[in-house]
């Protein structure tokens, strides 16, 4: 949107890296929002957002920036873009050999990774316990549906190289093809005062080691020893 929050963002992205290419403004909208009310103990108990922007975020844009896509590194994607969109993202990627990181986002919206057929296309998919859950439930027999060992294979299944599921306090499971290890928080001597941006952040950080010092068309996000170390960096 043409608003305080987008100068605000812009103004703080251009500080950090000077790179703003690829942002849209639309002015008849109103910038993406996200407030959540915590507990004196960092938990969530309520959120209200406002997303309605990336409604807009069509497959024209997609196709404008598909060389991005094929000269990343990685890419990154959420579900809080429209189903049609996010395939389009997961068929470039898989037609130039990107990389793939999904960050489902909710469990009321990680129901959309399915629906545009994204999963065979995933190196690193980042789910919550909740969000694991709810995108398993299409796979699995009713039985199983509580069985994180179950929801987990049942990515796999699906074509997912790796999950990270990540379980707040109780640290990281990383699942991939051929190994499952589970990491633990690093201890913080600090109250937490909000959790919020906490999976995002550790995200960003595994994304950005995992493909420190690689070349386009390299393997690293699927080499699983350094995967780990990523995720412990994050």
């Amino acid at each position: 949107g043409q608003d305080l929050f987008a100068s605000s963002f812009l103004q703080h992205i251009a500080d950090l890296t000077g790179d703003t290419e690829g942002v849209r403004v639309l002015p008849a909208h109103t910038t993406a929002a996200y407030n959540a009310l915590l507990t004196a103990a960092g938990d969530i108990t309520m959120s209200v957002s406002s997303m309605r922007v990336f409604d807009s975020f069509g497959e024209d844009l997609v196709a404008a920036h598909s060389d991005a896509v094929r000269d990343a590194l990685a890419v990154v994607l959420d579900a809080n873009l429209p189903v049609r969109s996010m395939a389009a993202v997961c068929a470039l990627c898989v037609a130039h050999g990107t990389p793939l990181f999904i960050e489902p986002t909710s469990a009321d919206k990680c129901h959309k990774v399915v629906q545009a057929g994204c999963l065979p296309a995933v190196a690193v998919l980042s789910p919550g316990v909740r969000e694991l859950a709810a995108m398993a439930a299409s796979f699995l027999p009713e039985g199983t549906l509580q069985d994180e060992n179950a929801q987990l294979q049942a990515m796999h299944s699906q074509g997912v190289k790796a999950v990270m599921l990540h379980k707040g306090p109780e640290g990281v499971i990383l699942s991939t093809l051929s190994s499952r290890v589970a990491i633990p928080a690093t201890p913080l001597t600090d109250s937490i005062l909000s959790p919020s941006g906490a999976g995002d952040s550790l995200l960003g950080c595994t994304v950005a080691e995992a493909v420190r010092g690689c070349g386009r068309g390299d393997v690293c996000v699927h080499d699983t020893a350094r995967l780990e170390a990523a995720v412990r960096v994050g």
